[in-house]
């Protein structure tokens, strides 16, 4: 090819590019439909489901901070408790160890963490230790605990039964303000 052909070549490419007409701020990207756009967004690395439309009629709940104009995730259908439910010291409403917590756990973790579960196979992956009919265990694992049940959500990881979202969110203000 000459010199000529070639600047000829690029000069045309640097006109059709200078020519173009300017793409759409959304180019390149796919777009949906304002009708079909999802109410959540799920990160695939974490699993996390963040709420898009965060409502500004949320309720609030005592002994919650609640923005609700803030993104609130969610992780097994249950919002992510992060922040704390509750002060050390605030009236329990009835969630003690002995009223709530207590039953709860044998009710809904003993099946795997239990003192009477000896073997692997019935504690289905349970660690040995971590045995939720003692209530002396259960005290000294409660970050263990609220981070499972109210952070990630991920226990019990053999259900049913399952803990509902209001049942963790009792859980994990029972711990924050200091497990009465």
């Amino acid at each position: 090819m000459s010199p000529n052909y070639c600047s000829l070549v690029v000069f045309a490419a640097s006109l059709a590019i200078a020519c173009a007409p300017t793409p759409p701020p959304d180019a390149g990207r796919d777009v949906l439909d304002e009708a079909a756009t999802p109410d959540v967004i799920t990160d695939a690395a974490t699993n996390v489901v963040t709420d898009a439309d965060a409502s500004a009629d949320a309720s609030t709940d005592a002994g919650t901070n609640t923005d609700a104009r803030a993104d609130v995730e969610f992780a097994r259908g249950c919002p992510v408790l992060s922040a704390p439910q509750g002060r050390a010291g605030e009236a329990p409403m009835g969630d003690t160890f002995a009223e709530f917590v207590g039953p709860l756990l044998v009710r809904v973790c003993t099946r795997c963490h239990s003192t009477a579960s000896t073997m692997t196979d019935m504690r289905r992956g349970a660690p040995a230790g971590l045995d939720w009919d003692q209530e002396a265990t259960v005290r000294m694992h409660l970050p263990l605990i609220r981070s499972v049940v109210g952070v990630l959500n991920n226990m019990p990881f053999n259900p049913p039964p399952d803990l509902t979202c209001e049942e963790r969110r009792r859980i994990v203000r029972w711990i924050d303000i200091g497990a009465p």
